[in-house]
This record gives C-alpha cells, structure tokens and sequence, in this order.
C-alpha cells in the first residue's frame, strides 16, 4: 500500500508540476490507500502536502525571479490589504 500511495504522490507531484491539479490525483489515492482513517484525517493530509508544495514552488520562484524592492513593497501591501478586507466582508 505505501508503494501505491508513493507512486501516487509522484504522479501527482509531476502532474501539478506541469499544469496543476495534482490533488486530483492524490485525493483519491489517499483515500483508497487510507480506508482505515477517517475522512477529515485523509483531507488533512492531502491539504497538508498542497500547502507543502506551493510553498516550495513559491520559494524557488522567488529564488529565480528578481523583483524591484519598491515593487515588491507595493505588492506587499496590497496583498495584505486585500487578504484583510476579504476577511472582514
């Protein structure tokens, strides 16, 4: 089973890496692989690897990518104040 589950998450993992959508493929795997766990456990787990990998690609596009301070700056703020009226209304 841990072999299917590994196969899996490598499918998933080249898929989301080309064109996203590898949760497609690793939600269900998860939850034929993990029948013994509950549901919330196995969704948890998936969220937790598709937090995991958008953080790594953000981190290695930020490595690749130079951006102006300013600019960066701006986008800073308006992010932040986006993420809080979204919040809020």
């Amino acid at each position: 089973m841990i072999a299917f589950l590994c196969a899996a998450a490598a499918a998933a993992g080249f898929f989301d890496a080309i064109a996203g959508g590898g949760g497609l493929i690793q939600l269900p795997a998860l939850l034929i692989g993990l029948q013994d766990k509950s549901v919330v456990n196995v969704l948890g787990t998936n969220k937790f690897a598709a937090v995991f990998g958008t953080i790594n690609a953000a981190n290695r596009y930020r490595k690749q990518v130079k951006i102006d301070k300013k600019d960066r700056k701006s986008t800073r703020l308006n992010s932040s104040h986006r993420c809080i009226s979204y919040a809020v209304f």
